[in-house]
This record gives C-alpha cells, structure tokens and sequence, in this order.
C-alpha cells in the first residue's frame, strides 16, 4: 500500500490494490497503542446512517462514527467522531471515504481519504492527522488480507 498526498484536498489517500473475492463484513486487527483493549474488528454497518465501531477482544463496542453515504459497489463515507485526545465526540467530526476502483479484470484499487481535520482546530486536527497517517496503511493492508482469504 502506499500514501499519496492529495493537493486539492484537506486529507491525505492511502490505497492498495487486491484481489477480487468476497467482501469481508470486518476488518481484523490487533489494536492500537492508544486504546485500552485490543480491538477484534472494526465493524460498518453496510446501510445509510449504520454504525461503525471497534468491537473489543472483551465484546465491549466503542462508537466511531457513522455511515454518511452508501453507495456500492463505488464507495462509502463514514464520520470519524473522535477527536484529538482520541475520544468520543460529535462536534469535530471529520470524514473518511473509501473508494472501490476496477483495476482490470481480477483486481480492485482501495483509495481511502480521511479528511476534514480543520474542524478539530489547526493544532488538533495536525495531531490527528498525523495520528491517523500512520494507522490507515495497516488498516487497508487488514482488509487486503481478509479479501485475499
């Protein structure tokens, strides 16, 4: 995978290409160093206004965000209501859009772009941004892995 810098937008695109299978309903993982318990799945509830949320190796759910626009097989917008202490909240959300691109006949481009970080305010929407930087690459090569299985 890699991460394109985007001039005309206010985010940045990570994308990977995959193999065409099946589409898995949640992306493993293993967590993140800022959260207290390690995240089994993130789940996205494939339908306008549905939930995303991390579901925890506990069965705890923690509240991301929610489903802005659905549109497959093309793509889907989903809020980000975290803020920059990484915690839940409303009123900074910002946006993450992903995008499902033919890449020939077996093979699918994933372009992933979280923007809107200046409704966090210029120092915390940098920090998020840079947060989020480094998280979106492994998060797209999850999901190229459970689409490969």
């Amino acid at each position: 995978s890699a991460l394109l810098e985007s001039p005309r937008r206010s985010g940045a695109v990570c994308a990977t290409r995959y193999p065409i299978k099946a589409a898995a309903a949640t992306i493993s993982g293993n967590g993140s160093a800022k959260k207290k318990m390690p995240m089994k799945a993130a789940v996205i509830e494939p339908r306008l206004g549905g939930r995303w949320y991390e579901l925890g190796e506990d069965g705890s759910q923690a509240d991301v965000g929610k489903v802005l626009a659905w549109e497959p097989p093309q793509r889907f917008v989903v809020s980000w209501d975290i803020n920059s202490q990484w915690k839940p909240d409303t009123a900074v959300s910002s946006e993450v859009e992903v995008r499902f691109i033919a890449d020939g006949p077996n093979a699918t481009l994933v372009e992933l772009e979280h923007r809107k970080f200046e409704q966090m305010g210029a120092e915390a929407g940098a920090s998020m941004r840079k947060d989020v930087d480094g998280g979106w690459p492994g998060m797209l090569e999850h999901f190229k892995k459970e689409a490969e299985a």
